[in-house]
Parts: structure tokens; sequence; C-alpha cells
């Protein structure tokens, strides 16, 4: 209803209900004392609540758990921990400082040896603080006149 700006179920009536039942996947979209009655139902003893923890739940379990976040290297004895992006430059800046200043002091993760490596998905090797931006080069372009 939303998606056709429908704001309430009376204003179905007046809509072809085939038209709608293709949208929502159905031959025909229900009558407004059907949906009336459903709404009535779910607004009683916090139903629609409770049906969504319940939707959470089953979605949580079925979730494949990764494993790529933290990954152990007894070889090299290394226990690397992927961090993903933040939503702004400035925060991914704040993280890559972070992660240089961890990784200096070398912490070794509890009950192991494995020392904890810490990196933003996506930055290169070396400190991407260090080095400028791809496409930019180190030098001020001011400068060069």
């Amino acid at each position: 209803m939303a998606l056709c700006r429908i704001k309430t179920v009376e204003q179905l009536r007046g809509k072809a209900p085939a038209e709608l039942g293709k949208l929502i996947g159905l031959d025909r979209v229900p009558e407004v004392r059907c949906l009336r009655s459903k709404l009535d139902a779910l607004s009683q003893d916090h139903a629609a609540e409770t049906w969504m923890a319940t939707l959470l739940r089953q979605w949580m379990q079925q979730q494949p758990q990764s494993e790529a976040d933290i990954r152990p290297d007894a070889a090299a004895g290394c226990l690397y921990v992927d961090v993903h992006r933040g939503s702004r430059p400035a925060v991914d800046r704040d993280l890559s400082r972070l992660f240089s200043q961890l990784n200096d002091m070398k912490f070794t993760f509890p009950g192991t040896k494995l020392v904890l490596h810490y990196r933003l998905l996506g930055e290169t090797v070396a400190s991407s603080a260090a080095a400028p931006p791809q496409g930019q080069n180190s030098v001020n372009p001011a400068s060069q006149r």
C-alpha cells in the first residue's frame, strides 16, 4: 500500500484488486474487511512486536556465520582482524591511526601466542595514512606553479 501511496485501507475500495494483487504476488488484493481484521489482530496484545521478534530470530539463525573478519595464521604467529570501513573518511583515518598504534604495541591474543594485527578492509599493505589517495600526487599542486 505504501508503494502505491495508499494511506488507508479504505482507499483500496476504489482500486482494481487484480492489479494491486500483482504487485504483492497474489491473484488479487484481499478485501478491505479482511485487511481491517488482520490489522486489528496484529495491533492487539503486542502481536506485531511478537511477530517481528520471531521473524528476526529466524532470520538471524539462517544467516551464515562468517570467519572472514578474524583470521588466525599460526605459521606467521598472527591473528588478523579485518575491520570494515566506516561511513565517513574521517572515521577511516581515525581507525587507521588507532590500528597503527595497536599494531606497534604487538598485543597477543589471550591464551595464545598469536599477535593481533588490525587493518581496514580495502586498505593497502602500507598504511593509507602515509600514502596519498589514489590519483593524487604527494606534492602540493599549488607549489608546482
